[in-house]
């Protein structure tokens, strides 16, 4: 345990994995930073671009309470993960800066404009992902979803492309294109950045004129890409994470339900509705960034000094 001596902080970095769904993830990690201590008692905690929640039982929050008192600085990622830890009355450093991947703007931006610069065909693309989790019941949009690929395809003004961002064994997202009869399967062309690398993915993903997905971080790089973009959610958990950020990153972006999603007749309306209400978010994300990037340089600093 030698290594625990020479260690100066741990450091969580974002996720939505503090919730009641994963109550065990909590309860290992307290473990894990009482044991730290142990050994060396000087460790410090600190955690960027974290969700907290969503929590239904009393419990459940006494062992987050637990755990987040070991911190000493606890960056969230929306309002709702703040007003946990304010309702909890936990003395620990806090503040809403939003996700981590606000820290890739500046790599991202390069990236559209390389994108623009090459690319002649941008704006071409209708960016489309579903996301493998239990709360999602994609037989809902199934209808709504193929008859919008139909027209797309008629009449080509918007080539579809599925970004798949999980892959086995983690969450299965390519294979939810079953749901599709398999002319739309064929139709759709898969970008996979577990094949063809990160770069390229996102290179194509910043081309898009929309986007209509379900995937947290889908809706988060479009959002930095500053596309229009539809977010899907299903659940509480999804909603508090999708609905959360998508709403400090960008108010214009249109936020369903996939039940609501379901019960749209005409899901081109839809997508035309959320690219007349899109208006330019550059300059907040920007700002945004300036700010998480220098609340982390403070944090480091004064934890450093301690």
């Amino acid at each position: 345990m030698n290594f625990l001596k020479q260690l100066d902080i741990i450091h969580y970095i974002g996720g939505g994995y503090l919730n009641e769904r994963w109550l065990e993830v909590i309860i290992y990690e307290y473990i894990t930073i009482s044991l730290a201590r142990s050994f060396n008692p000087k460790i410090k905690v600190i955690g960027t671009g974290l969700g907290l929640g969503p929590f239904k039982s009393r419990a459940s929050l006494v062992i987050l309470k637990l755990f987040a008192r070991k911190f000493h600085y606890l960056f969230v990622r929306e309002i709702a993960s703040l007003s946990i830890v304010k309702n909890l009355k936990i003395d620990v450093n806090t503040k809403v800066l939003g996700d981590d991947v606000i820290l890739l703007l500046p790599i991202l931006t390069r990236l559209k404009l390389e994108q623009r610069n090459y690319n002649r065909s941008s704006n071409s693309i209708t960016a489309i992902n579903l996301k493998s989790f239990p709360d999602y019941n994609y037989n809902l949009i199934k209808l709504s979803l193929e008859t919008y690929l139909k027209q797309l395809l008629d009449d080509r003004s918007s080539q579809p492309e599925y970004f798949c961002f999980g892959r086995e064994p983690g969450p299965g997202d390519r294979n939810l294109l079953e749901i599709l009869d398999r002319y739309y399967q064929d139709s759709l062309v898969v970008r996979d950045p577990y094949e063809e690398g990160w770069r390229s993915f996102l290179s194509r993903l910043a081309g898009a004129r929309v986007g209509i997905g379900c995937a947290y971080h889908f809706n988060i790089i479009l959002a930095l890409f500053d596309i229009p973009t539809i977010g899907i959610y299903s659940g509480s958990y999804y909603k508090q994470k999708i609905v959360g950020v998508m709403q400090l990153l960008s108010q214009e972006t249109l936020v369903l339900s996939l039940d609501e999603l379901g019960l749209e007749k005409d899901l081109a309306e839809v997508v035309n509705v959320a690219i007349n209400a899109h208006t330019s978010g550059k300059n907040k994300l920007e700002q945004m960034y300036t700010a998480m990037k220098r609340e982390y340089v403070n944090a480091y600093t004064k934890l450093c000094q301690d």
